[in-house]
């Protein structure tokens, strides 16, 4: 005899023997080894307990699976809790999503020397990569005598085949010394409290009245530094003198110097940055030369003096008589 099933999905017949496999129904029909005979009959195939299997949301790293139930009897998969809807265990899966990482947060040390990165990824947020940083850095600002240099620092961290940088400026260089010039700094321009001006030329000098030329005095403060002359503690109009570059270089007038009494005076060159202070000497006008000659004593007893005498004499006399005479002429 020969057995089969007119659906062998929902039964199978092995030798009489029937086999189910899936709800639903299947003719099993039996023939006879001369095939004069046949006998068929129908076969209902009904699902025993169908378990329930959750739905479960994937993450990052896992799977996870929409809801289904499974036949305790067959195996089969449905996605319905009647039974109705077939499917299969890889139609029930919900991919993993992978990570899904953001902009790196950086964290530095406030000396710039350290520093950490770190990737959130937005699927889960519990999901965290701190990769490994690298530090370095370069001068930005130079630093000056009244400001600090500015150090820019650079983190480096390489993260699924791409490189993130991160930078801070951190004002860590100290300032650097003055550059004291004549008292005064030439890069910021702030005066040394320790620079004290001296008259370099000039000093002690003196003057005579009637000379035509001035009297100048140097001092080592800066010419922009120049303020005002005070002479014997009084101010001196700028009538009274000049003053030129090359430190600082002041000349009183002559006209002025002249006006001092005879004796010694003070002169101070005034600047920001200090005062130079010196003396200086009026001395009178030379005395007037005297340039009559004394007469002659005629000593008595020389004949050739008397006679030289009387020469003159006549010659002083005869000139005074030509002209006398012209004179009258011309009237």
């Amino acid at each position: 005899m020969t057995w089969s099933s007119d659906d062998e999905s929902v039964a199978t017949v092995n030798d009489g023997v029937v086999t189910a496999h899936s709800a639903g129904n299947a003719t099993i029909t039996v023939t006879t080894g001369d095939g004069n005979r046949t006998a068929a009959c129908v076969v209902t195939v009904t699902h025993g307990s169908l378990t329930h299997t959750p739905g479960n949301a994937a993450t990052c790293t896992e799977n996870g699976n929409v809801e289904y139930w499974t036949c305790e009897t067959c195996g089969t998969h449905f996605s319905d809790a009647g039974g109705s809807t077939q499917t299969t265990p890889a139609q029930t899966v919900i991919p993993a999503s992978g990570h899904s990482y953001g902009e790196p947060v950086w964290s530095w040390s406030e000396d710039g020397k350290n520093c950490t990165v770190t990737f959130i990824c937005a699927n889960d947020k519990t999901h965290r990569a701190t990769p490994e940083v690298t530090i370095t850095s370069e001068v930005k600002t130079a630093a000056s005598c009244t400001e600090k240099g500015v150090t820019e620092y650079t983190a480096t961290a390489e993260f699924d085949g791409t490189t993130y940088t991160d930078t801070k400026d951190v004002a860590d260089i100290p300032v650097t010394d003055h550059h004291y010039e004549n008292g005064r700094c030439s890069v910021c321009g702030a005066i040394d409290s320790g620079f004290e001006p001296v008259i370099t030329a000039g000093g002690g000098g003196t003057w005579q009245k009637g000379s035509r030329n001035g009297l100048s005095f140097t001092s080592n403060a800066a010419f922009a530094d120049f303020v005002k002359v005070q002479v014997d503690g009084r101010d001196l109009a700028a009538s009274g003198y000049e003053v030129r570059e090359s430190s600082t270089i002041v000349t009183l007038h002559a006209s002025y110097l002249e006006t001092l009494p005879v004796g010694d005076h003070t002169l101070a060159i005034v600047s920001d940055t200090g005062t130079a202070t010196t003396k200086f000497t009026i001395q009178a006008a030379p005395a007037a030369e005297d340039n009559t000659q004394p007469l002659q004593t005629v000593q008595t007893g020389d004949n050739s003096n008397i006679a030289l005498w009387i020469v003159l004499l006549l010659a002083s006399a005869g000139i005074f008589g030509i002209t006398v005479y012209r004179k009258r002429k011309k009237q």
